[in-house]
């Protein structure tokens, strides 16, 4: 979405930008003005996990009152085995980070 926005004003922030994809397919010349018929929700926005779900204990202890303060590894186990099965095992966490040689003075 970023890639559409910088199109419209201006110059791409990044060349990440640059060569990403802008989405001008979801948008047509003419708008659409039909009117819409609103659709009754058919799910219980209350529901929670059963008690036996994978995890439900840990899950359940979670505060997801305030961002980022679920133990982030703790939560994906959960999503993981929740999704693909307790018997499947979840690949190590990939952490990326720049790291840049020190150069030494040397004052020879």
């Amino acid at each position: 979405m970023l890639r559409t926005m910088e199109l419209i004003l201006g110059e791409p922030i990044s060349q990440f930008d640059a060569f990403a994809n802008p989405m001008t397919a979801s948008f047509q010349a003419q708008p659409d003005l039909r009117s819409y018929k609103v659709r009754p929700i058919n799910i219980d926005l209350n529901e929670r996990n059963q008690i036996t779900a994978y995890g439900a204990e840990k899950s359940r202890k979670m505060n997801f009152a305030k961002e980022d303060a679920a133990d982030g590894l703790v939560l994906n186990r959960v999503l993981w085995h929740s999704i693909k099965r307790a018997d499947v095992p979840m690949p190590a966490p990939t952490r990326a980070a720049f790291v840049f040689p020190m150069q030494e003075d040397s004052d020879d």
